[in-house]
């Protein structure tokens, strides 16, 4: 038997006056997960989060948490955005104050707390010092206050340098061992994919697509692309496929690249390995989160597109297999 959602979304619909801010979305979020929801500013995302945190009432449609009505905060964490704090707290007066709005000041660490964002040596200044990656870090620790089963993250890593990206990525992958649910937004689309396990993409508050990002891929019908680099001296006539494809030629003339159908991946690859006195070197490239995004954005829910080789450029077809015979 499949286990209970920690977040159940059914039917959800957010309408302001004339404006249609979110239109009938449904997803499930088990715990443990990680979600983001990607999309283009206004597709949806922050009215969204502000159903789930109980701060707007849906137009239609409901939001449970562990099977209840959402509006318990002591059961979410909240990052925002944009931080706002007052600037004459300290770091640590500050989770004080938010540990008594949730009535857990006395079972929180706060030391602990400012050690897992990297300001423990900074808990005693003057918020008003810190620089605006030190308030986002400040912003997640309070949202970890009272171990909450569920974080809501807006753009979490708005304002954070690399290093210190990484480092909060590497803590949600903790917080998740741990049994913790994540629900994130992010315009960075290449760190989504590197930490996340699900994705629901939004435009113009419809859901266009929801899944893993690999099943999502092949739910598109997007291609795998192999560069291909061959040994010196050789070029493409020396190389064999039976498959019909494309390849697009690099400018030294023993490198090239074609778009594979996800199915004939693993063949194309047999082929290739199969040819050491041809072949030096495979690279394969999976369809990244980026191109996913476009398909969906572009087509919608429409059926997935197929395999377009393209034609530009230096371009040779392989022959197919019976092509090739008959030439013989």
């Amino acid at each position: 038997m499949a286990a209970t959602p920690i977040l159940r979304i059914r039917e959800l619909s957010k309408s302001f006056a004339e404006t249609d801010a979110v239109k009938v979305v449904s997803l499930d979020v088990q715990a443990g997960d990680c979600l983001a929801l990607v999309g283009h500013n206004g597709a949806g995302k922050t009215t969204i989060f502000k159903m789930i945190l109980g701060l707007l009432r849906p137009t239609a449609g409901e939001v449970l948490i562990n099977g209840q009505v959402a509006g318990n905060h002591t059961a979410i964490g909240f990052l925002p955005e944009s931080v706002s704090f007052q600037s004459s707290l300290t770091g640590y007066e500050l989770l004080g104050f938010f540990a008594r709005l949730r009535g857990v000041e006395r079972a929180t660490d706060f030391t602990k707390l400012l050690d897992k964002v990297d300001l423990a040596e900074a808990g005693n200044r003057r918020i008003g010092t810190y620089s605006k990656g030190m308030r986002q870090r400040l912003g997640l620790a309070q949202a970890l206050i009272g171990d909450p089963p569920l974080l809501i993250l807006d753009e979490p890593t708005s304002g954070l340098d690399p290093a210190s990206r990484r480092r909060f990525y590497a803590l949600l992958d903790e917080l998740r061992a741990t049994g913790t649910t994540i629900l994130l937004s992010s315009h960075a689309l290449s760190e989504v994919e590197a930490y996340t396990s699900h994705v629901a993409i939004l435009r113009g508050g419809e859901l266009l697509a929801k899944g893993p990002i690999q099943e999502l891929a092949v739910d598109a019908g997007l291609p795998v692309r192999f560069d291909v680099q061959l040994q010196d001296g050789l070029d493409v006539s020396s190389l064999y496929l039976k498959h019909e494809i494309s390849p697009k030629i690099g400018p030294d003339k023993n490198s090239l690249s074609f778009d594979v159908p996800e199915p004939l991946k693993i063949p194309v690859l047999h082929e290739l390995s199969g040819q050491p006195s041809v072949v030096a070197d495979i690279r394969v490239h999976p369809p990244t989160l980026d191109d996913i995004y476009a398909h969906f954005q572009e087509n919608g829910n429409d059926a997935p597109g197929g395999c377009d080789a393209g034609d530009a450029g230096n371009v040779t077809r392989f022959p197919s297999d019976r092509k090739r015979k008959a030439t013989r």
